[in-house]
């Protein structure tokens, strides 16, 4: 991913509720404005997914979670959809919304 002052884009994380991957979501989220990348968060529903959600929201990131059981095909499908249309409606990626793949 390269990055650019000011445009950070999206980074998007599974299974943010393990000790690894919830301590890359929070130094992510703990970065300073001009470094910080806005944060996807998709993991298996549940206080915990709740719960890494608002801690990397407190540390001043600009994320959205999507509660998805990432074994189930159905899920991961409604996941990429929930995520197209929050980056195209620019709730996360930049203001102007963006461009995803997927």
């Amino acid at each position: 991913m390269t990055m650019t002052s000011g445009n950070t884009g999206t980074v998007l994380i599974t299974s943010p509720t393990g000790g690894l991957v919830r301590a890359l979501a929070l130094e992510l989220a703990g970065r300073a404005d001009v470094r910080r990348p806005d944060l996807l968060l998709v993991g298996r529903p549940g206080e915990r997914h709740k719960e890494v959600v608002a801690l990397v929201r407190g540390a001043g990131a600009t994320a959205e979670g999507i509660a998805c059981d990432l074994s189930c095909l159905a899920d991961v499908r409604a996941a990429a959809v929930m995520a197209t249309d929050l980056i195209t409606k620019g709730l996360v990626g930049g203001s102007q919304g963006g461009h995803a793949s997927f």
